[in-house]
Formats: C-alpha cells, structure tokens, sequence
C-alpha cells in the first residue's frame, strides 16, 4: 500500500490534510475506467479525533480491493459550527478528490498506471463519522455524486429527545472544571486534529467540553451553534434518490442506540432505496476499531459492509 498526505483545503491560512491510500496492481471496475473513491470520516463527537484514528486494516482491505482511500481531516468543533466544519470540509474533500486525484496519481512520481475512476465515489464512516459520511450523500449533487454509503454506528435521527438529554455514560463524570477552564477550546488557531485524553488525571479543556455537554445533554445544539439541526442530520436527506447504503451497528451500543440504524435502514427500503442492515449482537459502540484483517469479527462484521462498497461501485467481490 502507498500513501500521500496532501493539503485539499486552505482555511484562513490553515491547511487541511487528507490521507491518500491506494495499491498499484489492485483490481478497477468492471468498466474498466480505473479505481473508484472511497472517503473515510473519523469519528470524535465532531470535537474530538483524526484521520489517525481510521481502522488501518480497513483501509488495508478497500486498497486491496481496489479503491482510492482518502481519509481527511476536518475542522473541529467548537471553534467552527458542525456545518461549516465538519461537513462543508468532508464535501469539499470529495470535490477535491473527485477533480484532482486522477491527475495527482496516474504520475505519481513519474510511475504510470494507477486510474482513479471518478465517477465511482462512496463514503464511510465510524461514528459521528458515519453521520457525516449520511450528510455528505444527502448533499450528493453533479459536482460530489455518491455511489454508496457505509456507516458505523452513526448519528441520525438528531431531534430525537434522547439526543438533547443528560447522556447516561456521563452521568457520573463530576464537573470539577469551571466554564472559563472549558472554554479555552474557543481560543487559539482553528484545529482539525485532537487525540482523545485517556488520562485519569483533569482533561484538556477540549475533552472537557465535550464531556460536559454529553453529561448536559446540550452537545447537539451546541455543535450546531445556529439552531438548524436538520442542516446537520443525514436522515433528513432521505429519498427515493439516495444512494445504496449499509449500517452496521453493535446490538450492545452504550452510547448510540441501534435503533436508529433499524430505523433509517426501514425507512429507505420504503422508499425503494438499495438499504442493508447488519446488527452485531452484543457489540458496543466502535468494536471494529481493534479489529484485523485476520480476526473472526472483522470478516463476519466489517467485510460485509465493505463489500457492499465494492458492489455498488463496480469492482469485483473479492473471495
């Protein structure tokens, strides 16, 4: 496998970063046109995380398989709203992709033969990635069109009540950090990468935002900033043109619950749309991210879904 890290976007001075992954020989679509898109967004609440945090033995299977991988970056809240963020980067990153990764790769250091097919794009994502990966398909237009959807446990449905109270899993986090602690994430230089604290010890103002407003139940609005929750919500966008799409979920998720992949995957497959469901029994939330190639769990419920990114972007099914 190879990899490029390249800039896709430049906001007020600040670089934003993707990951390009790919492997010369892998197989194209059937079309023969070259090797399709697949964009990976990571999860973190949209406050916390990197393209480091992407399963590298999922990546590692989609090259293998055929694809183009890119994996960005994004701006975190919450500097910049979910909207402006998160979203508008992970759309502009496929845009970027889409126009540019053929002419940047077919050459790659004066070596021929590697074509990206830029009519065949999918996204992915893990989490509030998953999410994103939703947002970006419902925005799909000429310019960003999306051939398939893969999402891992994602935000959806975000009006729901259960969104906009105290989150169970924090309820017994003490808030021993004032307003004035927290809101030092506000200020400084625009950030589009933040490993979560793992500590014991008092967190980082960032991880103490985001914790705070889970424990308050008030993280929703306050990524969103303007009110406009449904600009943020993938499920929203759903219609009978929405492109094919997977959800893979632990039916032991602590912190989103199933549900709501049962029901986006019910609620497309009434409106005709090419939907799959793969419940995991007794997995909690992000269980395929210590996964291997090798393991047990990841052929019976990661592969899965990636394939389902292979069918419905034409290449060939690997054994």
């Amino acid at each position: 496998m190879e990899t490029r890290t390249l800039t896709y976007k430049v906001v007020e001075g600040n670089e934003l970063h993707a990951d390009l992954h790919w492997k010369r020989g892998s197989p194209t679509t059937k079309d023969g046109k070259g090797h399709p898109i697949v964009l990976i967004l990571h999860g973190g609440g949209l406050v916390l995380g990197s393209k480091e945090i992407v399963p590298r033995s999922q990546i590692a299977y989609l090259t293998k398989a055929g694809f183009l991988v890119v994996v960005p970056n994004y701006r975190l809240c919450p500097q910049v709203s979910a909207f402006e963020g998160p979203i508008t980067d992970s759309r502009d990153c496929l845009i970027w992709a889409k126009e540019n990764a053929d002419a940047l790769l077919r050459h790659d250091a004066g070596r021929a033969g590697y074509q990206v097919n830029n009519e065949k794009v999918a996204v992915m994502g893990h989490s509030a990635g998953g999410g994103l990966a939703l947002s970006i398909a419902s925005l799909s237009t000429p310019q960003a069109p999306v051939a398939a959807v893969l999402d891992f446990y994602g935000s959806k449905y975000l009006q729901d009540p259960s969104y906009h109270a105290p989150h169970p899993l924090y309820a017994n986090v003490p808030e021993t950090w004032d307003e004035g602690y927290m809101n030092q994430v506000l200020i400084g230089p625009q950030v589009s990468s933040a490993s979560p604290y793992l500590g014991n010890e008092m967190p980082p103002p960032r991880d103490a935002w985001l914790r705070t407003h889970l424990k308050r139940g008030t993280w929703i609005t306050a990524v969103v900033k303007d009110g406009h929750i449904d600009r943020i919500d993938g499920s929203t966008g759903f219609s009978r043109d929405y492109p094919p799409t997977m959800f893979i979920q632990g039916t032991s998720d602590t912190f989103t619950s199933h549900s709501f992949s049962e029901s986006a995957y019910s609620e497309l497959r009434e409106l005709g749309v090419n939907a799959e469901l793969l419940l995991v029994p007794g997995k909690d939330h992000m269980f395929d991210m210590v996964l291997n190639e090798e393991d047990a769990d990841f052929r019976d419920f990661v592969v899965p879904g990636l394939r389902f990114l292979m069918a419905n972007t034409g290449l060939p099914l690997r054994e």
